[in-house]
Formats: structure tokens, sequence, C-alpha cells
């Protein structure tokens, strides 16, 4: 087994991320990002979006799409957490497709997607982000913040 056979279902694996958030997002942002970060068995899956040059936390997604006169219906906190479930089990896929082909297991996923230009930007890391000396949620306030930031200097 191939590692273009690998990269290819680990890309299936990230594909299927984006898809729920864009199911979640009922297809109106430009951006979906992703986090990911698998260490020690702890998982941790977040996402956010950008609307409109706009860094929105899926949270609040409902409430600014409103303000802006984008229409959208009903984001649940039950909607929430069945795309967080459908994320975590997509990284314990990638945990088994990383056994299967004898692969080390990323500690961490950053995944940028560009609706509009169907391409998929991901960052892997293998080094220890939260078990060393950050906290679970560091690293990705770390990303959102970044990705916010560089927003706003556009």
């Amino acid at each position: 087994m191939g590692n273009t056979d690998f990269d290819d279902k680990m890309m299936g694996i990230f594909l299927d991320m984006v898809d729920i958030c864009s199911e979640y997002s009922q297809d109106k942002s430009d951006y979906i990002y992703i986090y990911c970060a698998y260490e020690q068995n702890t998982i941790l899956a977040q996402f956010f979006f950008k609307v409109n040059d706009l860094i929105i936390k899926k949270n609040k997604l409902e409430e600014v799409l409103s303000k802006l006169g984008i229409p959208i219906h009903n984001i649940t906190d039950s909607l929430q957490e069945q795309a967080l479930n459908i994320i975590i089990d997509d990284i314990k896929s990638l945990d088994n497709l990383c056994k299967e082909y004898s692969k080390p297991m990323p500690t961490e996923i950053k995944i940028a997607y560009d609706v509009k230009r169907k391409k998929t930007i991901s960052n892997i890391s293998y080094d220890n982000k939260f078990s060393d000396d950050k906290g679970t949620y560091s690293s990705f306030n770390d990303w959102f913040n970044t990705v916010k930031k560089e927003t706003l200097a556009l």
C-alpha cells in the first residue's frame, strides 16, 4: 500500500470534515477552518468560518449572518454537537488509517478550505501541542486569533 493511497484516504477524511462544516453553515461561508487535535487519547475538534471578511466562531454564525441580512435557518446546539461528533469520528478514522499504514498519527491538523475555489490547505503537526505546556483550547484559540488578525490586515 503506497503513500498515494494513504494520502487519498486521508484527504477523503479531511473532505468529510469540510462537508459537515459546509452543511452546518448551510453553504453560506467563504472559508471553512477546521482544527483537530489528538494527543494522549484526548481529542479536540473545533471549526469556524470566514464570511464577508469576518471570522466567525461556529456558535456565533447564525447571529452574525442574520445581522448581515444573509438568510440562515435555525442552527441549534444539537446541530453543533452533531457536527463536532462527526469530526471526532473522522479523527478516530484517521487514527485507524494511520495504524493501518503504519504511519504516525498527527497531533494537530489545521484545515483551511476555500469554498469558492474548492481548495484545501492543511497544516499537519506531529509535535505535542497541549500536553506539554498549553491548555487544550490554547492552540485552537491561537490559530483562530491569527486567522482573524490576518483577515483584518488585508
